[in-house]
């Protein structure tokens, strides 16, 4: 979804640059920045305030200001534009910083320190590839319930009086259909009690990761991180409960059901942002799973140790029996590695939004120095000199970024935490460099235009002596 709102906010941003430097350049400069049809004096009498304000400035801004304000119109039309190109950069720059940052947030959060896996070997593989994999979100038809793939109690009694252990995670894994269960309310109103219903009539369906967990595990934020499991609910992913749910902490979820009257029904109490199988997993009670399956088994352990030296050991145990094991920690940098790849691969998009903005900024210099040919040569005729003109340039290109910047940065982030990435888990240092790295940008695209516009207008004082 963000890498279709990359594309739509560049075609726009350069739409925007593009049509004002032609509508710019359908009239000559000289009627576009050398003045309206308003005079000085007009000016003067109408902003007296401001102009003493102007006054007390240094000349080279007396210059600047008084030349924008004699253009006014002209200059409101390209603040406007590099406004509107500014917020554009913002959302698909830092917006695409800040999705980054949160991604690897959430995969940070749903990884262990020194978390072990053990299982089957097929059943090691599909769950790691489900917890690797950024793209797929298909499940195939591997069936984590066969009996070959159970976990031998012995094995477990022995695993527990291995030393340096902290948690020992027992789960039950399994792909199924669950389904919404639509729910009501009674909600007091002005003029009364009233009925509230959540979810169609038509109930939804999709196929997800079915996850039994140990709720005094979750509870130890072995993986999870804010995670509350008790014996009467269940946890849902993100995507999970944006696909066929409207209000998911308001409803009830069934899981494997044909909508049968004694199915099981299970109130969701909370949404985790889960990496795992895109988010389309569920995690359950490991009791309430397998009696929902009608056996006493598991498929899957998560061991968390204390440190390396009992990695070996587990290791040892499972080859007794037969099992694989996997640490996460392994998967974990996987997964970052592939977040990243992602993330590199849109990353020409935000580049091409910070060129178009540039390419806005030259067209409102441009034509702006093309203008106001006849006040640097008055301004030569007075005895500047020659980088005179350089330094007006450049003040006038700050005095273009300034304002569009404040306004385009503060909307384009605001619109990026509330509309585009409204769970987002950013730091406060983060966010800084987000917004000191775009005002640096700008800063840097204000100096660059004008050394090119400087470099396209090299016969600048031979044209001035002929005026």
């Amino acid at each position: 979804m963000f890498l279709g709102l990359l594309v739509v906010f560049f075609c726009v941003s350069w739409v925007i640059s593009s049509r004002k430097a032609e509508q710019f350049f359908k009239v000559t400069p000289v009627n576009l920045f050398a003045g309206d049809t308003q005079n000085f004096d007009f000016i003067k009498e109408q902003l007296v305030g401001l102009r003493k304000f102007i006054d007390r400035l240094p000349w080279i801004l007396q210059v600047v200001f008084k030349g924008m304000i004699r253009s006014r119109s002209k200059s409101k039309t390209a603040i406007v534009c590099l406004t509107l190109c500014i917020f554009l950069m913002t959302v698909s720059l830092a917006g695409g910083v800040v999705a980054w940052s949160t991604t690897r947030n959430y995969v940070d959060n749903s990884f262990g320190q020194n978390v072990i896996a053990i299982g089957n070997k097929q059943v090691i593989d599909e769950y790691a590839a489900m917890m690797i994999d950024t793209l797929n979100t298909t499940l195939d038809t591997f069936n984590f319930l066969e009996p070959q793939f159970f976990i031998d109690e012995s094995f477990l009694e022995k695993l527990t009086n291995i030393q340096q252990i902290n948690i020992i995670d027992n789960r039950l894994i399994m792909v199924g259909t669950v389904v919404e269960v639509q729910t009501s309310e009674i909600v007091a109103g002005a003029d009364g009690p009233y009925y509230v219903t959540y979810g169609p009539t038509n109930v939804r369906s999709t196929t997800a990761l079915i996850v039994g967990v140990n709720a005094d595990s979750i509870a130890d934020n072995l993986l999870m991180q804010n995670m509350f499991l008790n014996s009467n609910t269940t946890i849902i992913g993100a995507s999970l409960g944006q696909s066929i749910f409207d209000k998911p902490l308001k409803q009830k979820i069934v899981i494997n059901s044909d909508d049968s009257s004694d199915r099981k029904e299970f109130p969701i109490g909370n949404v985790t942002l889960d990496p795992v199988n895109q988010g389309f997993v569920i995690y359950v009670p490991l009791d309430s799973l397998q009696k929902l399956n009608s056996m006493a088994a598991q498929n899957l352990v998560l061991v968390k140790v204390q440190d390396e030296a009992a990695i070996s050991e587990i290791e040892n145990l499972a080859d007794q029996y037969g099992l694989s094991t996997l640490h996460l920690d392994r998967v974990h940098q996987l997964s970052l590695s592939n977040i990243d790849n992602v993330w590199l691969s849109i990353l020409p998009f935000p580049i091409l939004s910070v060129i178009t903005t540039m390419i806005g900024l030259l067209n409102c210099l441009l034509v702006s120095f093309s203008g106001r040919m006849h006040d640097f040569g008055i301004l030569r005729a007075m005895g500047a000199k020659s980088d005179y003109n350089a330094k007006i340039v450049l003040m006038e290109s700050l005095t273009f970024i300034f304002p569009s910047a404040i306004i385009g940065i503060t909307v384009g982030m605001f619109f990026n935490f509330f509309f585009i990435l409204p769970n987002v888990t950013i730091s406060p240092q983060m966010l800084v460099t987000c917004i000191g790295g775009l005002f640096l940008l700008l800063l840097s695209m204000c100096f660059i235009g004008t050394m090119i516009i400087l470099r396209f207008n090299k016969q600048l004082p031979n044209n001035l002596m002929k005026m």
